[in-house]
């Protein structure tokens, strides 16, 4: 074999492959586009026990190489097109020892190419739990290519895989000629009685799963479960976050003060108080609930539950036009719409993928809890029920389940007008449950709750520094001059706002909140600071809101497409504006007239 310079990681969904790639590369590792598509593609570095480097990229997980999806047609093409910038040296096949009978499908496709390959046979301590063993050297002896068993998890058998990779090698002659499955499931079923020996355990991983599934699974049963833990995730991102949420308010709080009490009158101490700090604040003060909800996300995702979700929900979602695996991208869509838009690239019909993508946005992201808690208090008391159970979080729940229903309204409109006769099929693995690494976890949840307030951050500075100018001058100059109530309807950003009011005003909204609209279509969580930094101009406080307009606001912000980068996304995965125009119309729109609506009937 030549020298190895390249390597690429290749398995089923959920076999462990991308923790294989987190153990071999740990932080030497970027990601990026693979070259001339728009699907994600992971690159690290890995030292072999020579010293020596070489690059492993992380390929889209896939059930065989008959490509369906995008993402599925781009590891295809890696493997199997030589000219290929990222065709690799070598290959590594990551095996779930549990499921061995499926992996083995497409590891012997893999093989079948000619290329210098190496088991890693992942996950067999989980599968011996279960009563599953598997014979690594009769399966090396009988396959004719190295096996190596790891555990990705653990990050064990990582520097014996790395030790044998050079071992690496390609079949002499095919396992399976020609393309004919039930032959190279026959082929495979021969081998199998010999490398893996199975015992019905009445305890462990596998028989918990077989067990829990028979309630996670059922069309009734399980629908119930979905909606007690979900019911549940709320609850604990309204309730357990109350406590630093309040901490954060009164630290900000208290450090605004400082700031006006250090030059009173200064212009400065003003625009730091009454605008940066005003402005940030309605930011940081909600990275708890995003913290919280990211990592229930992750929990949910890493236990295996998350596949018994997408698989109850199949059937109501072919209804409106989508499968299964769009379950995925809308859940993702609570979290964020711009990687959950992207993880609809596993959707291999066009008609599908399109009508997930378009009605995503409809779920909401954390970007929008900042304005929920903020409107929620107009209308729900903080009040327990049972003394444990938050009125407000039971609102909150409403509010979500409002975006999912819209979803499917959308969804079915859609699937009405996009001609496409074809369905696409959904395979779906159902994953032993495992415990979450909660490590990984905590990681993840903060880098994401980080990323979030870096992404806002930098939207909220740039328009505070915007507010405050257009808040602090106007057509006639300074307005030091005016009363401190009269100075902000005299300014620039006071003859702004009374210029939009005639179309903000049917959905009983006045002109100063109607300038916190207009400055979060940039993206929704500048609402929070701009309220601020506008009430801030005239001594502090909050809106008075009556329960007409909270609720008008509510349902507009459920609705309306008020984030450019999820619109640059679409743009990139649909490959031009025509489809990012069309979801700005129909979200703004319907959330208008939503928005109408709910205002004349709460107010009534």
């Amino acid at each position: 074999m030549k020298e190895l310079k390249r390597v690429a990681l290749a398995g089923n969904p959920n076999s462990g492959k991308s923790s294989l790639f987190n153990a071999l590369t740990g932080l030497r590792q970027k990601t990026g586009n693979f070259p001339g598509v728009t699907v994600d593609r992971r690159l690290g570095t890995a030292r072999m026990p020579d010293g020596a480097d070489i690059k492993v990229v992380d390929l889209p997980g896939l059930y065989s190489l008959t490509a369906g999806s995008p993402d599925e047609q781009v590891a295809k093409a890696v493997l199997t097109d030589t000219a290929h910038p990222d065709h690799p040296d070598a290959v590594v096949i990551v095996l779930d020892a549990g499921n061995l009978r499926r992996n083995l499908y497409l590891a012997t496709q893999i093989l079948d190419l000619g290329l210098p390959a190496l088991l890693a046979l992942n996950m067999r301590d989980t599968a011996e739990a279960g009563g599953i063993r598997v014979h690594t050297e009769i399966l090396e002896d009988l396959l004719n290519v190295p096996v190596v068993a790891i555990n990705a998890k653990e990050g064990t058998g990582v520097d014996d895989l790395l030790r044998r990779l050079p071992e690496a090698r390609a079949l002499a002659e095919p396992f399976c000629a020609g393309s004919d499955i039930q032959e190279r499931y026959r082929r495979i079923g021969r081998i199998l009685p010999t490398v893996q020996a199975v015992v019905d355990r009445k305890e462990g991983p596998l028989a918990f799963t077989r067990a829990f599934d028979r309630y996670a699974t059922h069309p009734v049963w399980g629908f119930l479960l979905f909606l007690f833990t979900f019911f549940l995730l709320f609850q604990a991102v309204f309730t357990l976050a109350a406590y630093p949420m309040d901490a954060i308010e009164a630290g900000m709080s208290a450090l605004a003060d400082a700031v006006r009490a250090w030059q009173p009158g200064a212009w400065w101490t003003g625009f730091l108080a009454d605008g940066v700090l005003a402005g940030i604040t309605g930011v940081i003060i909600f990275v708890p609930q995003i913290a919280i909800l990211f990592a229930c996300i992750a929990v949910l995702e890493e236990s295996g539950y998350m596949a018994r979700v997408s698989f109850l929900n199949d059937r109501l979602l072919r209804a409106v036009g989508m499968n299964g695996r769009s379950v995925v991208p809308l859940v993702s869509g609570f979290a964020c719409a711009v990687p959950a838009i992207m993880a609809a690239r596993t959707i291999e019909n066009p008609k599908e993928r399109l009508i997930t993508i378009m009605v995503t946005p409809l779920m909401s992201c954390s970007a929008r809890l900042p304005v929920y808690v903020y409107l929620v208090g107009y209308l729900v008391p903080e009040h327990h029920l049972f003394g444990f159970l938050s009125v407000q979080g039971l609102f909150f729940l409403g509010l979500y389940l409002l975006g999912v229903l819209l979803s499917a309204a959308a969804a079915w409109v859609f699937n009405r007008f996009l001609k496409d006769p074809t369905s696409g099929s959904f395979f779906l693995e159902l994953p032993v449950y495992r415990g979450p690494r909660w490590r990984n976890v905590a990681l993840g949840s903060w880098s994401k709750a980080m990323t979030f307030v870096r992404e806002a951050g930098r939207i909220i500075l740039v328009i505070s520094l915007i507010l405050w100018a257009a808040g602090s001058f106007g057509p006639s100059g300074t307005l030091g001059h005016l009363p401190e109530n009269a100075r902000l309807e005299a300014s620039f950003a006071g003859w702004a706002g009374r210029a939009i009011e005639p179309v903000m005003e049917p959905i009983g909204v006045d002109w100063k909140t109607g300038i916190a609209v207009i400055t979060s279509f940039a993206a929704r969580e500048v609402f929070v600071g701009t309220m601020n930094i506008l009430y801030g101009m005239e001594g502090g406080g909050k809106p008075d809101y009556p329960p007409a307009t909270a609720a008008s606001l509510l349902v507009f912000y459920v609705i309306a497409m008020q984030c450019m980068s999820t619109l640059a996304i679409v743009k990139r995965e649909t490959g031009g504006w025509k489809w990012p125009a069309v979801m700005f119309g129909y979200l703004t729109g319907l959330a208008y007239i939503a928005s109408w609506i709910t205002f004349r009937l709460v107010g009534s």
